[in-house]
């Protein structure tokens, strides 16, 4: 599955885990917790009620300038994600990168565990049937690529 990157410089110094789990937990209405796995710290975090859900926090302080990486599964349900994207950026940090991406409206309001369900739900459904779809699709592309190649029995 594809990895979703978001690259925040930040322009003094990097927060802390604490200070972005406790933006994130403002911002999605969800508690954000964190379990630090390096020295330069590189952190997993995911919803507390939801270990199942994580992304990816990496940090080189010794960067010029400054900067922290968040990474999740494509694929997997998305408000984690926008929840850290947003907690960064309301701690001073610019995201990278020519148009940085907007804040998808729904992932910019507080949110119940009920909802959060509902949304882990969906995003498997649509997994689900994207699979579905590339299985009865792939015979049909076949079958059509397979007379590309013929020249026809010939003179």
């Amino acid at each position: 599955m594809p990895i979703i990157r978001s690259k925040h410089t930040f322009p003094e110094s990097l927060p802390t885990i604490a200070d972005i789990c406790a933006a994130a937990t403002g911002i999605c209405g969800l508690r954000v917790v964190a379990e630090e796995c390096g020295a330069t710290w590189l952190a997993s975090l995911s919803f507390a009620a939801h270990p199942d859900c994580v992304a990816g926090l990496y940090a080189r302080a010794g960067a010029n300038p400054p900067h922290v990486e968040v990474e999740i599964v494509m694929g997997g349900e998305m408000t984690l994600y926008w929840a850290i994207v947003q907690a960064l950026r309301s701690l001073g940090g610019v995201p990278e990168g020519p148009n940085p991406e907007a804040v998808p409206a729904m992932y910019a309001r507080p949110i119940t565990e009920r909802h959060l369900r509902r949304r882990q739900a969906w995003a498997r459904a649509k997994g689900i049937l994207g699979w579905i779809v590339c299985a009865l699709l792939c015979p049909i592309v076949r079958l059509v690529g397979g007379f590309g190649g013929r020249t026809g029995s010939g003179a």
